[in-house]
């Protein structure tokens, strides 16, 4: 029993010395760190202040689409006869791209064709004997008049048979192929004139009051980027969406991104040419006051920061630097105001001012 105490004595006494040589030891690091630090000052990095652009700006997911759009639809239930035109390709405005069959009795085509090209023969002579005085101005006109109604029930007619591009572009979708049924206001193809994409963001109301009518926008699609502006910019909020509609328009004259795909959308919300900007990890913040230490002369100086926008972790600094001076960037936990600093080589600074 007595040995066992013994033992338990001893093996505390050598914790105790341990433990006591190590906080000596520890103090002695800590006492001889502040002291080369005292000697030869505290070792920081610093970068020279330069002034670059900056910009803030929203981001957003949006589908972009032609400016100039639009949709033919089916006139006509009925079986599509043929397709003229395959997705990509150029048509000019009226360009047949798809067909019917003209056998359609509910169409009446061939009788529609008959009663339109026998009517302007009639008016054609009518004209004729009219120009010399052979006929009365009454029926000069009730020729016409009937020429007119079968030239419209005959294009009518047509319009139903041959579907014509609405407007001149880029084939962007086509929804039926040769054979196959459709029925009546059925959607055939889509014509897009993607010289130009739009596209409308819906926008908080948090982040209406930062958007304005003519502000650079950039919209970007697997590494293509477009360019564009702000058009048109909603005063009042919709009910639905519980948002306000900006319309953004881009050039997008050699058709890097196609018409109907989602892009990211960014608004630039503020541009200065000629700023200084620092990384919130380049300042101390000290309750709502924000603070950067310079190099001067071997001593870190305190200055007071008057801040701007900010975009993401970047700040726009308006006051309490200048351009050329040498911000401490590393080793901010260390420094204070007059403390005595050590610049270490970076690629920015090679030399301390």
């Amino acid at each position: 029993m007595k040995l066992e105490l013994l033992i338990i004595v001893t093996v505390l006494v050598i914790s105790l010395t341990w433990l006591t040589g190590c906080q000596k030891t520890e103090v002695a690091k800590i006492k001889s760190i502040e002291q080369i630090h005292e000697k030869e000052g505290i070792p920081v990095r610093v970068k020279e202040m330069e002034e670059r652009s900056f910009s803030t700006f929203l981001n957003y997911t949006s589908p972009l689409k032609g400016v100039s759009e639009s949709t033919a639809s089916a006139m006509v239930s009925d079986e599509v006869d043929s397709v003229l035109a395959r997705v990509g390709d150029f048509v000019k405005k009226d360009q047949v791209v798809i067909t019917f069959p003209v056998d359609n009795p509910a169409l009446q085509y061939e009788q529609s064709k008959v009663a339109y090209e026998s009517a302007e023969k009639a008016f054609s002579r009518i004209k004729r004997i009219y120009e010399d005085k052979g006929v009365s101005k009454q029926d000069y006109d009730n020729a016409r008049t009937q020429f007119e109604v079968s030239r419209a029930n005959w294009l009518s007619i047509r319009k139903m048979v041959e579907v014509r591009a609405p407007i001149s572009g880029y084939l962007t979708r086509l929804n039926v192929q040769a054979s196959d049924n459709v029925r009546f206001e059925d959607e055939l193809f889509t014509i897009s004139s993607y010289d130009r994409l739009k596209t409308t963001i819906w926008v908080s109301d948090q982040e209406i009051s930062r958007i304005s009518r003519g502000q650079k926008a950039v919209a970007e699609r697997e590494r293509h980027q477009i360019f564009g502006d702000v058009v048109q910019v909603d005063l009042s909020m919709d009910r639905s969406s519980m948002a306000f509609a900006v319309l953004v328009e881009f050039d997008n004259y050699d058709h890097t991104v196609l018409s109907g795909v989602t892009a990211e959308v960014r608004i630039i919300t503020y541009t200065s040419e000629n700023a200084l900007v620092l990384n919130r990890k380049e300042m101390v913040k000290e309750g709502d006051q924000w603070f950067a230490y310079l190099a001067e002369n071997g001593i870190s100086s305190k200055k007071e920061l008057v801040t701007g926008l900010s975009q993401g972790m970047n700040m726009e600094i308006l006051h309490g630097i200048k351009a050329g001076d040498l911000v401490i960037t590393e080793g901010l936990s260390l420094v204070r105001d007059g403390s005595r600093i050590r610049v270490l080589s970076n690629k920015t600074v090679l030399a301390q001012k």
